[in-house]
């Protein structure tokens, strides 16, 4: 899906917080901290993603960072200057927000529900004049839903609805996007669309795009730069293979008997007890023999004289050489019969 570069680049435009903590006050009146002395920024042309476990604070900071719920100390800046200083009308045309919660609007059209993304630029009655369902159509047309501009909302798919959501912040003309889990009632194929979507609009448009989201793998994909935050941690932001390689990813992800597989940038279950195999062969097909292995308590070995080897045919695709101690057992002519003469041995 291609984006237009129809909205101006606003370089200076950038989201800032400086020594900020982030938390509640409890009955009392009492502040109860959950991060302190973040400071962290916006970058514009750029897709960040927030990252991290349940109850870490993403959306406590989404929520901070908007002006939703107030600081518990330091300062949220927007172009140099405290939000706590920009007029409601100003902030608007600044920032637009997306949030987590399934929209209950059925009883417009979705051209209607995206131009209520206009509201910061039609005056008191809400008018929209030429320039307005202009830039609603633009909106529309980016996300790809044209086709369905006439239906109503109600009508819409999950996917669908959010794709109306995110037209229109983008018809508020903003140059900061930001949005709580907008992916979180999505099926695969509709989140990897929707943040292919905001990659390519961060990029094109100049505008800072901040999104939470709990899939990780997308993100180590997808992300220009990830802010990673956790219970009682200090939070960590770089660009996602900084943060693999430095092992700081992982760290935060990391359970028992779930690890990081820095190699493949996905996650897999640990069997401390698994056999020991060693495959040999390169290329996609012995990555999904490895992964089979795995799901059936072998752990994959770097040590050719680990007690199982596996050899991957270059030469003869699907046709897989089993040894055991050096010597051969078998051969196997696809990944199932491997696996069943392997439980079999």
């Amino acid at each position: 899906m291609s984006v237009q570069n129809h909205y101006p680049t606003s370089q200076d435009i950038t989201l800032k917080a400086s020594n900020l903590s982030i938390g509640f006050m409890d009955a009392k009146g009492v502040p109860l901290s959950l991060h302190e002395g973040m400071d962290i920024e916006l970058k514009p042309g750029e897709l960040t993603f927030l990252l991290g476990p349940n109850g870490a604070g993403k959306s406590t900071l989404i929520r901070t960072l908007v002006g939703f719920q107030p600081r518990l100390n330091g300062e949220v800046s927007i172009g140099g200057k405290p939000i706590k200083g920009i007029s409601e009308s100003e902030y608007s045309k600044l920032v637009s927000v997306v949030l987590t919660e399934r929209s209950l609007i059925g009883g417009m059209t979705v051209r209607e529900l995206v131009g209520l993304g206009r509201y910061p630029h039609t005056g008191y009655f809400g008018i929209l004049r030429s320039k307005d369902h202009r830039v609603v159509e633009r909106a529309i047309a980016q996300v790809g839903i044209a086709d369905l501009a006439s239906k109503y909302v109600s009508e819409l798919s999950d996917g669908e609805r959010q794709k109306a959501m995110i037209a229109k912040a983008l018809a508020q003309e903003t140059p900061i996007i930001i949005l709580d889990e907008p992916t979180a009632f999505l099926d695969l194929p509709s989140k990897i669309e929707v943040m292919v979507l905001l990659h390519q609009l961060a990029a094109q448009t100049g505008k800072s795009i901040l999104l939470s989201t709990h899939d990780l793998e997308l993100a180590l994909q997808l992300a220009d730069r990830i802010w990673l935050l956790a219970k009682g941690r200090e939070m960590v932001a770089g660009v996602p293979e900084d943060l693999v390689l430095s092992g700081k990813f992982n760290s935060f992800f990391e359970r028992e008997g779930i690890l990081f597989d820095k190699e493949t940038g996905s996650f897999r279950v640990h069997n401390p007890i698994a056999k020991s195999v060693h495959i040999t062969g390169a290329g996609v097909e012995a990555q999904w023999v490895a992964n089979a292995l795995v799901r059936n308590g072998f752990t994959p070995s770097t040590d050719p004289d680990s007690e199982y080897r596996v050899e991957v045919s270059e030469e003869f695709p699907g046709e897989y050489l089993v040894y055991r101690n050096s010597e051969k057992m078998f051969t196997a002519n696809s990944i199932e019969s491997l696996l069943k003469l392997l439980k079999a041995s």
